[in-house]
């Protein structure tokens, strides 16, 4: 891999950044709470890290 590939895979996660972020803090507040997610949840949280993974991948 070149650098050039590799500036480009990192400007891609620094731009989701905010998306990672708020699967985090959905997932820190489901542990907060002493539960499992919901089937609601798993469908936000999967949701949004099958956009972030679309993007790393130039899906999108």
């Amino acid at each position: 891999m070149n650098l050039v590939s590799i500036a480009g895979i990192l400007e891609t996660v620094i731009s989701d950044v905010p998306t990672l972020l708020s699967v985090v803090e959905k997932l820190v507040t489901i542990f907060k709470e002493n539960r499992a997610p919901t089937d609601d949840e798993w469908k936000q949280i999967n949701a949004l890290v099958d956009a972030s993974h679309a993007k790393l991948q130039g899906d999108n």
